[in-house]
Parts: C-alpha cells; structure tokens; sequence
C-alpha cells in the first residue's frame, strides 16, 4: 500500500499545497504534522509517485503542477525530530516544447507523470504479445525496455497546437 503518513490536498486557485503526516499509527488519538508547499501562482494538480510494487511503501515523492508552467518535485527528507518534504527539483514546461512564432508567451502547457511502474508494466506487455522471438532486434522495444529497467519517471507535456515532449525524472530520492 502507499505509505499512508503523508497526505496532501490543494484548493482551487490555492498555492499552498497542504502537507499532512500522521505521527502515529494504532491508537485511539491520532496526531498530525503539518506544512506547507509555496508556490507563486494557483496549484493545477498534484500527483504522488506510485511504488513499483502494489505492496510497497516507498519513499514520498510529489509532483504538483503549477499555473506558472513548471513542474516541481518534493521529495521527503529525515530532519531532527520531523520529516518534511522539500524541493527536488523543477521543470520549465513552457520550454519543454519549442514555441512557434504566432504562439502566445503565456501559452498553457498540460502534463502528468507516468510512473516507472506503468511504464515497466506496458514494456512487459509489448514483450508478451509479440512473443516471436525477434524482440532483441526490434530498437524501438529495446530502447523502452532500458528506460523501464531504470529508476525512471516520464514527464510528458502536450501544448494546444498538437505538440508533445517527454522528459526522463531519474533517480528521484
């Protein structure tokens, strides 16, 4: 299962995406740490980092998506008596698809995660149902079966002239 002590919400138009932990499991009281994430404009969306496995707990990781075109990463960290999450790292997604010369500069971009999981899952399937044998020659599988068998998150990004992008997250931690 997801590590279930983090808890994050977002309200509409909000920037402060609110970070809950619960301190403690099994009794009748229950207690929370809380915080906040700043970002400079409304929060779009966020997303938790999905475990390979169904059953595992893994480190948090989470990515909100902002108004201002940038994706953040928020990883957990082990401070003196807390855990918070802090600021991984971004991604531009504005300048993660070129823009045209008739594109506005406030030009919205879309974009989601598809997690390592996923991504290992559909490889498998691709191998599964071609089944004949000529997998290692086939360069496209081979390449997306490298990616699958890293530590690797995509980032894709789609902007409204039918434009995508996709970005490799690695070693996330």
């Amino acid at each position: 299962s997801y590590d279930s002590s983090y808890i994050a919400s977002v309200g509409y138009h909000d920037r402060l995406v609110k970070i809950w932990r619960r301190l403690n499991f099994g009794s009748e009281e229950v207690h929370f740490d809380y915080g906040y994430l700043p970002h400079p404009r409304g929060v779009t969306s966020i997303q938790w980092r999905k475990p390979f496995h169904v059953d595992q707990t893994i480190e948090n990781v989470l990515y909100s998506f902002c108004a201002d075109n940038t994706l953040r990463v928020w990883t957990s960290t082990d401070g003196i008596g807390s855990y918070t999450l802090q600021l991984w790292g971004k991604l531009d997604l504005r300048g993660a698809i070129p823009q045209g010369p008739n594109t506005l500069e406030q030009e919205i971009r879309w974009a989601f995660i598809v997690s390592q999981r996923d991504l290992a899952n559909a490889a498998e399937k691709v191998v599964q149902e071609q089944g004949n044998g000529q997998e290692k020659e086939d360069v496209a599988l081979q390449y997306l079966l490298s990616i699958a068998n890293r530590d690797t998150e995509i980032c894709v990004v789609f902007d409204g002239h039918g434009s995508m992008s996709a970005w490799a997250l690695e070693n996330i931690s």
